[in-house]
């Protein structure tokens, strides 16, 4: 069956598009919230598909930037090479190139540089909020300087 994905804003309000006809419905999606992310919808075509909730604060994009990162409060505070997967406005996915131990709740020291047409280096600390083997989602602790810059990044990829 076709998917597609609907992000979902504060307001819980959506506007779902058929895949196949391309009529568009305005719903609340709020009742989905805390509980499934993933819907079979039929529309007045009488054709089904599937609806991915994405419910998310920020928008998240792909991306492929390479890194460093460290953990600030170590005895020996070393730098190791990272992959960011995926970039928004309230943090990233990225892959430790060495599987590591990183628990969630751990703070960690960030750097990687956007390659947009301004060469912007985030350097930050982030709170690890998603952990699986060597795959972390982390969140920034404090953007306020290169809030901005990233801001016009994410817009113009």
């Amino acid at each position: 069956m076709i998917s597609t994905t609907v992000h979902i804003p504060p307001s819980n309000l959506a506007a779902i598009k058929c895949v196949h006809c391309a009529k568009v419905k305005e719903v609340s999606l709020a009742r989905f919230k805390n509980v499934k992310h993933e819907i079979t919808i039929k529309c007045s075509c009488g054709k089904k598909f599937i609806v991915k909730l994405n419910f998310r604060k920020y928008y998240r994009r792909p991306v492929n930037l390479f890194g460093q990162y460290t953990n600030p409060n170590a005895e020996i505070v070393t730098w190791a090479p990272v992959k960011i997967l995926d970039l928004s406005m309230g943090g990233f996915k990225m892959k430790l190139e060495f599987l590591t131990e990183v628990l969630i709740g751990s703070i960690l020291r960030v750097r990687f540089k956007l390659d947009g047409k301004k060469v912007v280096v985030i350097d930050k600390q982030v709170k690890v909020i998603f952990a699986n083997e060597n795959i972390l989602g982390c969140e920034f602790l404090d953007l306020a300087l290169e809030e901005k810059e990233l801001g016009f990044y994410l817009l113009n990829l």
